[in-house]
């Protein structure tokens, strides 16, 4: 510690002068005394790369403790961060980094730099637990864990398996609930029994306030006791738990539903069925499907083979819809045992009928598939018209539709059949099923076909025109349609009635006359986005993005930057990301025009405020690999980044070129190797494969990939670094 203090010091002289802040010395004036200068020393030896972390850190701890004292928290805050990300094996930096954030209002930042200082050393079990529920509320189950495990092995928080007080006994519950997240039964088993022992054994030290906080909304928190007794196999357990459950919020078919399932899991089957038979005869939907997929895997068990099973399940089935025509899940279950056994005469009206009414996407995929497979256009474009009516899109579809809009024959099939519908004039046709067509005809490529019938379908008056044409304009604009886009936005903004919030409009169209190369234009549109909505920091943003697209540099970097200065003291975490993407881009424009110490600073800067930023880690690490700088450090950068996102093929690749400047061949050529096998790698990635497979002496994989690398290179037409890899052929032949 001292060590580090003396060494600080003695960078104070230096920061300050590189900040223009010479050291005044007592005595005369510079113009009453001159000094000999002394001899300057020469190191006797270079100092390593760790040593010259530890000085840098230094440097920084040193200016941040100026700083403290002048009263400039953020920026003192940004120097103790940086000291610690040059030198993180010193454990005080953490430690002071905490309050200070706080201080700063950096609350995210505070909490973030907390984390890191409590999974190295856990002292305080509170502060842990509370950092615990931090975690959980950002969704990282994982090392919400972790933390909820570190506190409790820093004491004995078990008195004969009994929570020796409520801290605890919360812990165990909170790990009961995450272990279950996260498919750990067992474990969530183990730690609500712990739970249920602190509320009930005589010997618990609670008292009756301690658990009622502890038990919550009793009717989730038994039935949550009971979904993880019966996965661990506890099958006493879960009943208890579920009729508990029960006596909190009363619902006889549900527990009985519940029950059904214990007992199925004990292999009860006939107490099983009676119980789902209490189920049934409550004619409720409550919970769905499951009760009949049980019923299914039931009957499956007893019956002798299993057409005979599927046979006596439809028969039920078939029994229990017509005593509840509106149940839609019964309906659902129905068809889709109809559906197994090849009865589709009976299977599809029904799910027909009952998707009309209430909608499910498995349901409707295995509907429009079957229907593209018997080149069933017309009922195609009826069941995807209800998908269509609902959102205005197909997206819900996913896979299915990229597989049929790749069908050439069944997209122009669907758009036939379109046509002769909007051409019938009695009966009226329906825009849903023609709003479909027009959908998979965009995407399938037949771009005018697609504008006709989108306009049909306009024509036939649907209800919700104005949020049509939005949804229009957004699908061309994702397909980088954009020169259609911009004119259907056009559109959405001078139709009537008007868009709810033409800033958004505009703010799509101003993305789309970009994409076009009409950059002035685009502006012209976010500025007037900006004037409907001028507190929305996401249009201010989004006029820098257009102009950094437009490689317009000075002009990008003034606009982020005073984007930065304008909210850089918000804290809200979605203002941070919005300021952390800003830094990122300026870096970028920074190595555009030369200026690499400035790009290195943003990186660093973001990297201050997250430090296990994966896009930063790997960005930094990669311009200090490629310049051979700091070559340790940028390993270590990579590593992480590749830790934390081991299928990024950029990051491979970054990583892989770290250990190649460090000559670590072997170790190179394995990351590079992962890098490349992506679909269309990108030329940069395959000539530093080639290059580490070179330095192995595999001259003739080199020489393909060296070849690979020149195509890709010419094709996205980067001559400098096609002819740079054309040297290396020609050099190894």
């Amino acid at each position: 510690m001292i060590r580090t203090l003396v060494v600080s010091t003695l960078f104070v002289t230096f920061v300050s002068a590189a900040l223009g802040q010479p050291p005044q010395l007592p005595g005369k004036s510079d113009a009453d005394t001159t000094f000999d200068l002394p001899e300057v020393l020469q190191p006797a030896k270079t100092r390593s790369e760790a040593a010259e972390d530890k000085l840098t850190a230094a440097t920084h701890y040193a200016q941040s403790r100026l700083l403290q004292q002048k009263g400039e928290t953020l920026l003192a805050l940004r120097h103790l961060q940086r000291a610690w990300r040059y030198d993180p094996e010193t454990d005080f930096l953490l430690a002071e980094i905490v309050p200070l954030a706080f201080e700063a209002k950096q609350s995210e930042a505070a909490a973030r730099y907390a984390v890191l200082a409590a999974e190295r050393d856990p002292k305080d079990a509170l502060l842990v637990r509370r950092l615990a529920i931090y975690l959980t509320d950002k969704q990282d189950y994982t090392r919400a864990l972790r933390m909820y495990e570190k506190s409790l092995a820093k004491d004995d928080q078990l008195q004969a398996g009994v929570p020796t007080d409520l801290g605890a006994a919360t812990v165990y519950a909170e790990l009961g609930r995450l272990y279950f997240l996260t498919q750990q039964y067992q474990k969530s088993a183990a730690a609500f029994t712990a739970v249920r022992r602190a509320l009930e054994e005589e010997k618990s030290s609670l008292d009756d306030s301690a658990k009622k906080s502890l038990i919550g909304e009793a009717a989730i928190t038994y039935v949550l006791w009971g979904e993880s007794f019966l996965e661990a196999g506890q099958h006493a357990d879960a009943e208890k738990a579920f009729r508990k459950a029960d006596l909190a919020k009363p619902n006889a078919p549900l527990l009985a539903f519940r029950l059904a399932r214990v007992a199925a899991a004990q292999d009860k089957r006939d107490d099983a069925i009676k119980l789902l038979n209490e189920y049934f005869a409550a004619k409720t939907a409550d919970s769905g499907r499951a009760p009949y997929e049980l019923l299914a895997k039931l009957l499956g068990q007893q019956a002798a083979n299993p057409a005979a099973a599927h046979e006596q399940l439809i028969a039920r089935l078939r029994e229990l819809h017509q005593e509840q025509p509106e149940n839609h899940p019964l309906a659902l279950s129905l068809a889709n045992a109809l559906w197994t056994t090849g009865k589709f005469d009976d299977a599809i009206p029904l799910l027909t009928a009952t998707l009309a009414k209430q909608s499910d996407t498995d349901s409707s995929q295995k509907l429009i598939e079957h229907h593209w497979q018997q080149k069933e256009f017309r009922e195609l474009l009826a069941a995807a018209g209800q998908l269509a009516e609902r959102s205005g899109s197909l997206d819900s579809l996913g896979e299915l539709l990229t597989r049929l809009q790749k069908d050439t024959a069944a997209v122009t099939a669907c758009i036939k059949v379109a046509q002769e519908q909007a051409a019938q004039t009695d009966p009226k046709a329906k825009h849903a099923p023609i709003l479909a067509a027009a959908i998979i005809a965009r995407g399938g490529g037949k771009m005018e076909a697609a504008g006709q019938l989108f306009q049909a379908a306009l024509a036939l008056d649907p209800p919700n025109k104005t949020e049509l044409r939005t949804q229009w304009a957004l699908g061309l604009f994702l397909e980088d349609k954009n020169d259609l886009a911009a004119e259907m936005f056009r559109q959405v903004l001078a139709a009537e009635p008007a868009p709810g919030n033409p800033a958004a409009i505009r703010y799509y169209l101003a993305g789309a006359l970009e994409m076009l190369g009409q950059t002035d234009a685009a502006l012209q549109e976010i500025d007037k986005a900006s004037q409907l909505q001028p507190t929305n920091p996401r249009y201010e943003s989004r006029k820098a993005w257009i102009l950094y697209h437009a490689k317009r540099w000075p002009a990008a970097a003034a606009e982020y930057e005073k984007f930065l200065d304008k909210h850089s003291a918000k804290q809200q975490a979605a203002m941070r990301e919005q300021l952390r993407s800003a830094k990122l881009a300026l870096s970028n424009i920074a190595l555009e025009q030369g200026d690499f110490p400035a790009a290195v600073e943003w990186l660093e800067q973001v990297l201050d405020e997250y430090p296990e930023d994966p896009g930063a880690l790997n960005d930094l690490g990669y311009l200090w690999a490629d310049r051979g700088l700091h070559l340790q450090r940028a390993l270590r950068m990579t590593q992480q980044a590749v830790a934390l996102e081991p299928d990024n093929h950029a990051y491979r690749d970054s990583l892989g070129w770290a250990y190649f400047q460090l000559g670590q061949y072997e170790e190179a050529a394995r990351e590079l190797a992962v890098a490349v096998q992506e679909e269309n790698p990108d030329g940069v990635l395959l000539e530093h494969y080639a290059d580490a497979l070179h330095k192995l002496g595999k001259t003739t994989a080199a020489r393909s990939h060296w070849q690979r690398a020149a195509e890709a290179f010419q094709k996205a037409g980067e001559t400098q670094k096609q002819n740079r890899v054309q040297e290396k052929l020609k050099a190894s032949s």
